[in-house]
């Protein structure tokens, strides 16, 4: 493993947390790390508590308001009853709207998959009936009902590929790290 402040194969490490004050805000408490680790070589890859690599550094986004800064108490502590209640009420119908935005999309999503599967099984059954009357030869149906489904599916690749490949994947996993305070890049653009 590097040293601390060296440079290894694919990462810079930042020096190790050296105080009690920095081994207790890093590993919880702090008893645990001189037990187990102090005076003992680590051979894991991945950097002791306190340490970052450069890369991560790259990623990390806490950057939120300090709710503790004596600033925002004053301005928290000006706020009148009716300023709170206001808030509050803002907060409600903003969850509200949002939640009711969702469903209506849900809604719309449902509604034109149902559509696209009842025009493809439709135009599947007329060229069935076809092929059973002897008009189409034998197999164009499945052919159809392939095509149809590949279409698609392109339909809904291309503009992932084309347009914003930030939009690859269900998106659930993406919005627990942006929550979290990871830096996504163009992850929360209207195109993605």
């Amino acid at each position: 493993m590097a040293q601390p402040g060296s440079t290894g194969s694919s990462r810079t490490l930042l020096p190790a947390a050296t105080s009690d004050e920095d081994i207790r805000t890093n590993t919880g408490g702090g008893w645990l790390y001189r037990a187990l680790l102090c005076g003992r070589k680590d051979h894991r890859k991945h950097p002791r508590p306190g340490q970052k690599s450069v890369k991560a550094n790259a990623f990390e986004g806490l950057e939120f308001d300090d709710f503790n800064s004596p600033v925002n108490e004053a301005h928290l502590r000006a706020k009148s009853s009716w300023e709170w209640k206001k808030t509050a009420f803002v907060r409600w119908f903003l969850n509200f709207w949002i939640g009711v935005s969702i469903a209506l999309v849900a809604t719309l999503i449902i509604y034109c998959c149902r559509q696209l599967t009842h025009a493809r099984f439709n135009a599947v059954y007329n060229l069935v009936d076809q092929e059973r009357d002897g008009s189409l030869p034998k197999g164009l149906s499945f052919l159809a009902f392939w095509m149809i489904g590949l279409s698609y599916a392109l339909t809904a690749a291309l503009p992932v590929v084309f347009v914003e490949p930030a939009s690859a994947g269900g998106g659930i996993a993406e919005l627990k790290m942006v929550l979290n305070g990871v830096k996504m890049p163009r992850f929360l653009r209207f195109k993605t």
